[in-house]
């Protein structure tokens, strides 16, 4: 039987007696039990058991060892967003069979649209049926590669069986853009330009570069040019170019939006790419398939699972080339500048923030933010990186340095492995300019085999870094691999090497993998997440006997070779299912440490031995949820012991929901039990298995008013938890209580935060969250709002408070409107008001107390189809106490401009600005006007008189005033020059001295 909705599709399917229901929305589901209420129904294939073996099947008739085939082209897809690209779908059961019914699937993709209607819009990814084993869907190309230049993970997950394969996607073919811009100027000032009191307070950014100053001082004459090209020429070679003569000394690596230093909203939903970003003058990059040479701002090639002592993670600008070809991949780099890299890691504290940073003054932009997860046993084993994405994931406050993330950091994950936050960043290191260069390979001369290696050197004076690696993995087996790397550095004349070998295997009865790591004395390599002078080995195995009984195995040896401090350890157990519902466990752990600790967290404990029987029990509760208990037990110390309990429930398909509280005698995990130590654990938190695209901000974009990109990084707080279509939840509970022993503070953390999304025309989202550490308690909350007030009007409000120890505080808020008309479209308005205040009372001397009031409005007027009038008001008031001492200093700016065509060749402009204090104590101010004649198509020649004044009533002489002539001439073009069309007729007004 099948059960169909009114648009056709497929929602439901089985027999008489049993309905499965596949994945159906909320809505669907009350209506399956009003309707049908003497069937049988399946949620969510929970009936399906969680470790069948190789004869048992689930209400699908799908076997675990059953297989998802996916075909995607071999080619690579050009990233046009409009090539639709076929992806097959097979699905197999245990024996090669294509399933014969129809059951609903869950697509997932980092680059690209799936061409299918989403059944379940709650769900992460896209929901949609297949039918009888096997569909062919369409795969929309993304418009842009991005930052992951060109490569888009796709998944399929269908029941218990899930996989996973890579698809190529490269910059596509376009015709060619040109755009540029060719700027003269002349000044006749009246006053010396080195005179003691300079007054020229420009109407435009000054011409520095290139310009030349008479011998008296009062004549300059300077240019300017700027060139933005981009397309395919000889055919198959993507060319784009940025050239700015004029330096912009508050560049940035990777420009991007600033919400939090511009105006939050603008009042509309456009969208808004940044393409040729460098921080320096010149951008240059070509690309021919999925190879590219490249000038300006770039990151190091990424961490692979080869390369990870070998690491180099950088932000820099400079050159650097990719080749890639069916068997190679090789990168090289080199940039020559003052950077100088800083690697912060902290553990996560069970909220979002904010984390403060070592070097708040590091370069906006260049951060690299990761979540690590470490295993409890061993902390130089890395389980987990999980990179984040600015404003998707954090935001970094721009005059703090500081970090907050969208959703809180757990100190500890599900399995109570400790969390940190790794921030690699780019400094200012001063003095003169160095050289920082590498090169990586990786090769595949033949199939399952792959070689690499690097060589990267920094020649910072203040410290020079070196490090050689070489890595290689090899299929020695269907579904076994073996991975090993060797790694030199050189850090400022200090030697060191570091080894690590693995080995995997994962089949349907047989999940291995063993490790091993030396790190030798001298060793550094920040990006490794390493230290020097350590020694790790380990293995750790599942061996099915048969579909219920398994053999469950685990050692590890962990060595300080600094000290001499060694803990190593063996734990074995058997697992057996009881029915669909029960599971129970039966093993033994044996393990001890030296005199000399392995680790600070046993210090003042050993030597310590553990000799501890485990028992544990795991049953299913409805049908997605499980709990167990377990309790482990030393023969030999009554004292050592460990008891946890915990719950796990499955909310979406890749959501779950999770608490486990634990007692152990421990502060380093099971295998360091001892007599000295004891601590209390909780934690309840969500985590998701989804593949993420950090460039989708749909949620956030409303028409005429919120771009989507925007509003998300001014407001969005990334929560997980869908309660219905556009609201979601994000929930964290955790707490660390030691009973005994040191070296551990009594700590919890509780957060809780909102998002809703659902209405046409409003956006908001809240959070608030509470720790209490040894020291004292801090609190963080968030809150904000987005909505679109009427046709023309729409706000933006956002608020941060956070309160550390009843010591410090610290409160910033936003509020942005914005007027645009979008009928008669005669008035445009922006308006922002910024609240901040500062309080530090934690310090040894005196308060400190700062309170900021910043209030700004832009506005323009149409007057008519040749008149506009535009204008600009700000104010800024600052209070600060410190030192015992009190100030208040204020200042203001109104600006007014207007630009008249008196016919289709000639313009008139007239501009006015003052800058003056709250008490009239000093003021600048300038007038000037300007008359601009089109002597030719896109060629524009103005003239104008200037007058710029400064009083001061502490300075002798009183007013200040200069005044000056100037001459300007702007030249626009396009790429209609190639064929000779430089003064085609085209548009008017280029630049404009007195703007």
């Amino acid at each position: 039987d099948t059960l169909r909705a009114a648009d056709g599709r497929v929602i439901a399917g089985g027999n008489v007696d049993s309905l499965l229901v596949p994945e159906a929305s909320r809505t669907e589901r009350s209506v399956f039990r009003s309707v049908l209420p003497n069937r049988t129904l399946t949620y969510n294939n929970s009936r399906l058991p969680e470790r069948p073996g190789p004869d048992s099947t689930g209400v699908l008739g799908i076997r675990r060892t059953g297989t998802i085939e996916i075909a995607v082209p071999r080619v690579t897809v050009p990233a046009d967003g409009n090539t639709l690209v076929p992806v097959r779908i097979r699905v197999r059961d245990g024996d090669g069979v294509l399933v014969p019914t129809t059951t609903t699937m869950t697509l997932e993709v980092t680059l690209g649209q799936w061409q299918v209607e989403d059944m379940d819009p709650e769900d992460p990814g896209v929901q949609t049926v297949i039918t009888s084993g096997e569909r062919q869907l369409m795969l929309r190309a993304p418009a842009q590669v991005g930052d992951r230049e060109g490569r888009s993970e796709i998944r399929v997950t269908v029941a218990d069986l899930s996989n996973q394969t890579t698809m190529m996607f490269e910059p596509a073919p376009r015709p060619l853009l040109i755009t540029g811009l060719l700027e003269g100027r002349w000044d006749f000032w009246t006053k010396d330009a080195n005179s003691l009191f300079p007054v020229r307070n420009r109407f435009e950014d000054e011409l520095r570069d290139f310009a030349i100053d008479s011998d008296d001082g009062r004549h300059r004459v300077a240019g300017r040019g700027v060139l933005f090209l981009k397309g395919t020429v000889a055919d198959d070679y993507l060319v784009t170019v940025r050239l700015e003569s004029e330096e912009d000394e508050r560049a940035r690596l990777f420009r991007d939006i600033r919400p939090d230093e511009l105006y939050p909203i603008y009042g509309d939903a456009s969208l808004k790419d940044f393409d040729a970003q460098s921080r320096n003058r010149f951008f240059g990059r070509i690309d021919k398939d999925r190879s590219y040479v490249m000038y300006g701002d770039y990151l190091t090639p990424q961490v692979t699972e080869a390369r990870t002592l070998g690491a180099f993670n950088r932000s820099l600008n400079g050159a650097r080339h990719h080749l890639e070809t069916r068997w190679a991949q090789v990168d090289a780099f080199a940039t020559r500048g003052r950077f100088g890299m800083v690697v912060d890691e902290f553990p996560g504290q069970g909220v979002s923030g904010p984390y403060a940073l070592t070097r708040p003054e590091g370069i906006i932009n260049s951060e690299r933010v990761e979540l690590l997860t470490r295993d409890r046993n061993d902390p130089t084993v890395i389980l987990a990186i999980e990179p984040q994405s600015r404003f998707a994931d954090y935001t970094i406050e721009p005059f703090t340095g500081r970090l907050v993330f969208r959703h809180p950091i757990p100190s500890v994950d599900e399995n109570l492995n400790p969390v940190s936050i790794r921030v690699s960043y780019e400094t200012e290191t001063g003095g003169d300019e160095f050289w920082i260069y590498g090169v990586n390979g990786q090769f595949s001369p033949a199939a399952g085999l792959e070689i690499g290696g690097s060589v990267v050197r920094d020649e910072n004076p203040f410290g020079s870094h070196e490090i050689l690696s070489g890595n290689t993995t090899v299929q020695v087996a269907e579904n076994t691999f073996v991975i090993g790397e060797l790694v030199a550095t050189d850090s400022a004349g200090s030697h060191g090497e570091a080894v690590r070998g693995e080995l995997r295997h994962r089949s349907s009865h047989v999940d291995f993998r063993a490790f091993g790591l030396w790190t030798g004395d001298g060793f550094y390599n920040p990006s490794s997440g390493v230290t020097g002078g350590r020694l790790s080995v380990g293995a750790r195995g599942r061996i099915g006997l048969d579909a219920n009984r398994r053999v469950l195995a685990e050692a590890l040896r962990i060595e300080d070779r600094l000290v001499g401090g060694r803990r190593q350890g063996v734990s074995v157990g058997f697992e057996q299912d009881v029915g669909e519902r029960f599971r129970w466990e039966l093993g033994f752990r044996r393990s001890e440490e030296t005199r000399t600790p392995a680790s600070e967290k046993t210090a003042g404990t050993t030597p310590n031995e553990t000799n501890a029987l485990r028992v544990r029990l795991t049953g299913k509760v409805g049908p997605r949820g499980t709990i167990f208990g377990e309790y482990e037990q030393d023969v030999l110390e009554a004292t050592q012991r460990r008891a946890a309990v915990g719950a796990d429930v499955r909310v979406l398909k890749r959501l779950r929901l999770y608490a486990k509280h634990e007692f152990i005698s421990s502060f380093a995990g099971p295998f360091a039990l001892n007599t000295d130590q004891s601590l209390h654990s909780t934690v309840l938190g969500l985590t998701g298995d989804y593949l993420e695209n950090g460039h989708v901000f749909s949620e956030y974009r409303v028409r005429d008013a919120i771009s989507g990109r925007e509003g998300q990084a001014a407001i969005g707080v990334r929560n997980r938890w869908t309660l219905s279509e556009g609201l979601r939840l994000d929930a964290s509970l955790e707490r660390v209580k030691p009973i005994k022993g040191t070296g551990e503070n009594d700590a919890a953390a509780v957060g809780v935060g909102i998002e809703y999304t659902r209405g046409p025309a409003f956006r908001s989202t809240a959070r608030i969250e509470f720790r209490t550490s040894g020291p004292g308690e801090e609190v963080f909350g968030t809150v904000g709002l987005a909505k679109k007030l009427g046709r023309d009007w729409s706000v933006l409000g956002r608020s941060a408070v956070s309160v550390f120890f009843k010591r410090r505080l610290y409160e910033r808020s936003q509020l942005g409107f914005a007027w645009r008309q979008v009928e008669r479209k005669e008035w445009n308005a922006l308006m922002r008001y910024e609240h901040k205040f500062e309080r530090d009372e934690s310090g040894p001397g005196p308060r400190t107390r700062r309170e900021v009031h910043i209030l700004s409005l832009h506005a323009s007027r149409k007057l008519s189809n040749s008149w506009t009038l535009e204008g600009q008001g700000a104010s800024k008031v600052v209070r600060d106490e410190s030192n015992g001492l009190e100030a208040k200093t204020d200042a203001h700016l109104i600006a007014l401009r207007s630009t008249t065509d008196l016919t289709s060749w000639l313009d008139f402009g007239l501009n006015a600005r003052s800058l003056f204090s709250g008490n009239g104590e000093s003021s600048q101010y300038g007038l000037g006007a300007e008359l601009g004649l089109i002597v030719a198509g896109n060629v524009r020649l103005a003239g104008g008189y200037n007058v710029f004044g400064f009083r001061d009533e502490d300075l002798v002489g009183g007013t200040l005033t200069d005044h000056g002539f100037y001459i300007h001439l702007g030249v626009k073009f396009d790429e209609s020059i190639l064929g000779g069309g430089l003064f085609s007729p085209s548009t008017r007004a280029v630049g404009g001295g007195s703007r």
